[in-house]
């Protein structure tokens, strides 16, 4: 079936959403759900009670964070200026209390600019009766996080084992848009759970994960693997499918495609911070999965084209080309994988977490497309 812009016939057809739940064994602790955050723009100071007794947050006049203890000692200092000259800075504070053991911490995100972009990060707590860092930016830095990217780094806690990061790097806006429609691409996820063997909290990145099944054969028959660590990144904009890429906002996809002939239930999916998102179809061969995000917008995490239905990358690859126009337009590939069903699963790397695979048939031919957010 071939697929226009606007005015799908009703077929069906559904596109299951992998969902990827991280227990970790020996995580007891517990983080309360926390109020909502305190923003720090101006000077001034913000009383807390902790564990130990009251502290204080004052930002100064030249934009530098200070914790106080209740006399007025200054324990910690926390520059989150990008210049010397640079007074700007914002500091989302956030109390964190946790049960199992019973201690309080405080996440400190600094931004700058307009756009907010991350400029310092936080968790502090005390340890022997003195206040520390557990966890900086460049902890994030050894789980992934990109320390020279400009980024928007948000918190989310749910009031379980864990709180949530994710950053969005700003791209630049099309030409007839403002840079307030400046497009996000989700390029970081990370998970943060304390550790009290080790009295530190465990950062473990949720935006790599090789064993994720995501890019398997669907047959479930014996496969391997093969990776090739010096493959080139595909670009972010060729990533995209009958001109829809990971990050769109749904109301974009409608704009072009009109209402999907299909849309599935929600559900909650842990590779997205227990995010709500569901599944949308046009015609039976172009399968979207969509987040709902706290703000209330929604955007594209997965895309798929099942058929030669006339959508294709902008470098012209659809459904129905050559394993060779592949090679060809982008290089070797990242990782492949091949299975007993003789199918076969190129995976190529992009700029940022989310990957594109192509699967062929014995003949080499491309039969599906798929760009997957985040594995």
């Amino acid at each position: 079936m071939k697929l226009g812009k606007k005015g799908f016939a009703a077929l069906g057809g559904t596109f299951i959403l992998t969902t990827c739940i991280v227990q970790p064994i020996g995580y007891t602790a517990e983080i309360i759900a926390p109020a909502k955050p305190i923003y720090m723009v101006n000077q001034g100071t913000q009383y807390f009670d902790s564990t130990s007794g009251s502290i204080s947050f004052t930002r100064s006049q030249n934009g530098i964070l200070y914790l106080s203890d209740v006399a007025g000692n200054q324990l910690m200092a926390f520059q989150g200026n990008q210049t010397s000259t640079d007074h700007d800075a914002v500091y989302e504070i956030t109390k964190l209390d946790m049960q199992n053991p019973t201690r309080t911490f405080f996440v400190i995100n600094a931004t700058i600019g307009v756009h907010p972009m991350n400029t310092g990060f936080w968790i502090i707590g005390e340890e022997g009766g003195k206040w520390k860092p557990f966890v900086t930016r460049e902890t994030l830095g050894r789980a992934g996080y990109d320390l020279s990217l400009p980024q928007r780094l948000s918190i989310v806690a749910t009031g379980d084992e864990a709180i949530y990061l994710t950053s969005k790097h700003e791209g630049m806006p099309r030409p007839d848009q403002s840079m307030a429609q400046a497009p996000l691409t989700t390029v970081f996820r990370a998970g943060i759970r304390w550790d009290d063997s080790k009295h530190n909290f465990n950062v473990y990145s949720l935006s790599e994960n090789s064993s994720s099944s995501a890019t398997s054969s669907s047959t479930g028959s014996a496969s391997s693997s093969r990776i090739n660590q010096y493959s080139p990144r595909m670009p972010m904009d060729q990533a995209r499918i009958g001109g829809i890429g990971i990050g769109d906002s749904i109301d974009y996809v409608k704009s072009i495609y009109g209402e999907p002939t299909y849309v599935g239930q929600r559900g909650k999916n842990y590779l997205y911070d227990g995010l709500y998102a569901y599944d949308m179809t046009y015609g039976d061969s172009f399968k979207l999965s969509v987040v709902e995000n706290s703000d209330g917008t929604e955007e594209v995490i997965d895309i798929a084209s099942t058929a030669n239905n006339g959508l294709a990358m902008p470098c012209g690859i659809k459904v129905g080309s050559s394993i060779g126009e592949v090679y060809k337009n982008f290089g070797m590939p990242w990782r492949i994988n091949s299975a007993k069903s003789i199918e076969r699963n190129y995976v190529y790397r992009t700029q940022y977490s989310s990957k594109v695979v192509f699967t062929t048939n014995q003949q080499h031919t491309i039969t599906r497309i798929t760009i997957i957010g985040m594995e």
